[in-house]
């Protein structure tokens, strides 16, 4: 028999599941060091009540299966039955005991799976969480000691009564995403936000749609992170052609420093109209992207430590694919490297021609020179 050093080397290079699965079956000194390859990353889409039932089955008959799972990304459908919204969902999340990534999609977390979502909320072990089309998600259960990255797309608390808060101490983020895809307004998730149940003072990177909070609210934003954010991310969904002007004035008069900042990033679209996510190309022409291009050269006490200005391509993504984009949004993976070459290789004006004061500078770029981790 090999050593377990060299058979945990030779399984480590194996990276489709099916294969996995072979392997946990092959012989018993296989299956621990399998089964945590197998299920430490799943996809779970509720409109499937066969592989809900299986999943549910291998986690009753094996509960140590449940603590192997680190990273959860599950999807809604709005034709699951309500045997999954109301008793396998909750009973599937009941048995994950040390999640480290939680996603929710597609509105999955109905108000039956709320005790034991409430649960899986207040792990320890939860860094990660991405609410993904969750217009009715109540964010006081929110509540991981650990919690460090938050993704809010089209996540929204309805109701009109007063937002009702955690009484555990407060989330101090690491990153934060806010985006709106869906035109779906996130003026009551801003308002969680601003309030006092997250501690921002130590953020460090920050994906903002200007759609997402008011202006004010964007601004105080900016100010509380000030000392700790690295990296700043503009991802406007609805543009005119002089682009959302409001979000690049803030950054261009932004009467406080941002001693930390090393890069902002543009994302631009290939759409020639603002019905995709990003800047439309012309909109570069325009005020108040030439003025933010004066003021990020001239203004060193501002911004003493940018060192690059980078305009991406942002690329669409839904269902599984979006499962591998959320984690670590800060590292641009998910750029649509294709459209960037095409306009590069075209010449494109956003590419070429845009913040020449920053190009004259030497941070104008085409992509991120450095992979960030927080």
């Amino acid at each position: 028999m090999l050593p377990v050093e060299i058979i945990e080397e030779c399984l480590d290079n194996l990276v489709d599941k099916a294969s996995l699965a072979v392997c946990a079956r092959a012989h018993s000194s296989f299956a621990y060091i399998c089964q945590r390859r197998l299920f430490s990353d799943i996809t779970i889409c509720t409109s499937s009540d066969e592989g809900l039932k299986l999943l549910l089955l291998a986690l009753e008959l094996s509960p140590h299966l449940g603590t192997y799972v680190h990273r959860a990304n599950f999807i809604g459908d709005p034709q699951a039955s309500d045997l999954a919204t109301t008793h396998l969902l909750p009973s599937i999340l009941d048995r994950l005991t040390a999640l480290r990534s939680l996603s929710g999609r597609a509105g999955v977390f109905k108000p039956a799976t709320q005790t034991a979502l409430a649960n899986v909320l207040r792990q320890p072990t939860l860094e990660s969480l991405c609410l993904d089309m969750s217009v009715d998600f109540p964010f006081h259960l929110i509540r991981a000691p650990s919690l460090k990255h938050l993704t809010l797309i089209d996540a929204s608390e309805s109701g009109g009564t007063p937002l009702l808060m955690s009484t555990s101490g407060q989330l101090r983020l690491r990153t934060l995403r806010l985006q709106a895809t869906k035109r779906v307004v996130l003026r009551r998730a801003g308002s969680w936000i601003m309030s006092e149940q997250l501690d921002l003072s130590g953020l460090r990177a920050l994906m903002l749609d200007p759609d997402c909070l008011r202006p004010e609210d964007s601004q105080k934003l900016l100010r509380t992170a000030a000392q700790s954010l690295q990296v700043l991310a503009v991802l406007p969904h609805t543009v005119n052609e002089q682009g959302p002007e409001h979000i690049l004035s803030i950054i261009a008069n932004l009467p406080f420093a941002l001693p930390s900042l090393h890069t902002l990033v543009l994302h631009t679209t290939k759409a020639s109209s603002g019905f995709a996510p990003g800047f439309i190309p012309y909109s570069f022409d325009f005020n108040p992207s030439k003025f933010l291009d004066i003021r990020l050269t001239d203004r060193k006490d501002t911004f003493p430590a940018l060192r690059e200005v980078v305009l991406i391509p942002y690329k669409s993504s839904d269902g599984l694919e979006k499962a591998a984009d959320d984690d670590a949004w800060w590292k641009f993976d998910d750029a649509d490297k294709d459209v960037r070459e095409r306009l590069v290789t075209l010449k494109h004006r956003v590419f070429k021609a845009s913040m020449p004061r920053c190009a004259v500078a030497g941070i104008r770029r085409d992509a991120l020179t450095r992979k960030w981790d927080f």
